[in-house]
């Protein structure tokens, strides 16, 4: 059988606080003072609060304004109770001047591309240079005039521009042994590719005709002191302007000849073949 031992046993007090603390003179039991108010004290002498004294003037309530909104100068809505409400802005647009300069720009830039368009050499234009022979080389045009048909007066020819490949070239007026006007162009090439193909660009512009005597057009020529060897190649015809033209390569010589009449009547085909077969 348990036994239950009574829970009433007899205790002790407890010690005071003060016999584990203690504080020197020094110290301050309350280093914290309590926070303060404006609630004045109780005049000497009142017996409850409605015997305070009045607050003075200056501790009035302050007087509330009303709520109201304002704009900024950022664009915002400002009001003292709800703060600052942001609103859309609307893009700033570039000023006039940059916008003017870029379309300024852009013009410029479209003009000096079509000038240098206008103004750019064509390959065409290339090929109808004159030849870096051209008749500042004297010994070149002294070696065509040594070529031409004799009987011109000195004064007679006369160099002019001439394009690549030639080398040279001479423009004479009336022969002497002609007995009308004519007009006669002499060109001197390098070699005979280039003089065959000038006599093929004469043939192309000219209708062809059968020479007199009916000797074939364009067809080759001989000398009569050498019947055997061809001395070049000879066409008989008319040019665009319907005038009477001979036209004739010298192989030797390298040179093109091309004579015809000022007009289509004078001088006549037979007359300038009559001159070319006892002057070529």
């Amino acid at each position: 059988m348990i036994r239950v031992q009574p829970d009433d046993a007899p205790t002790a007090p407890l010690p005071e606080l003060s016999q584990f603390f203690t504080w020197s003179p020094t110290d301050d039991p309350n280093p914290y003072p309590p926070p303060g108010t404006d609630i004045p004290p109780v005049a000497a002498g009142a017996t409850s609060l409605t015997e305070r004294p009045a607050l003075p003037a200056t501790s009035a309530a302050p007087r509330v304004e009303p709520v109201r909104a304002r704009r900024s100068k950022l664009g915002v809505s400002v009001t003292r109770a709800t703060g600052a409400t942001p609103t859309r802005r609307k893009p700033r647009v570039g000023s006039p001047p940059v916008v003017l300069w870029s379309i300024f720009a852009v013009v410029t830039t479209i003009a000096a591309v079509l000038w240098s368009i206008l103004l750019w050499p064509s390959s065409d234009s290339t090929t109808m240079t004159t030849s870096p022979h051209e008749p500042t080389t004297t010994a070149e045009v002294e070696r065509l005039r040594r070529s031409l048909p004799p009987g011109y007066p000195p004064q007679a020819c006369a160099p002019i521009p001439h394009r690549v490949p030639a080398l040279a070239a001479l423009q004479c007026g009336s022969h002497p042994a002609i007995p009308a006007a004519n007009t006669a162009r002499y060109t001197l090439y390098e070699v005979t590719t280039d003089l065959d193909t000038a006599f093929t660009a004469v043939t192309s512009a000219t209708a062809p005709q059968v020479c007199p005597g009916g000797y074939q057009s364009p067809g080759a020529w001989r000398r009569n002191a050498s019947p055997e060897l061809v001395a070049g190649t000879l066409l008989c015809g008319t040019n665009q302007a319907a005038q009477p033209t001979v036209a004739w390569t010298t192989e030797s010589t390298l040179v093109l000849a091309t004579v015809n009449a000022d007009t289509p009547q004078f001088p006549t085909l037979d007359q300038l073949y009559t001159w070319w077969s006892t002057h070529s």
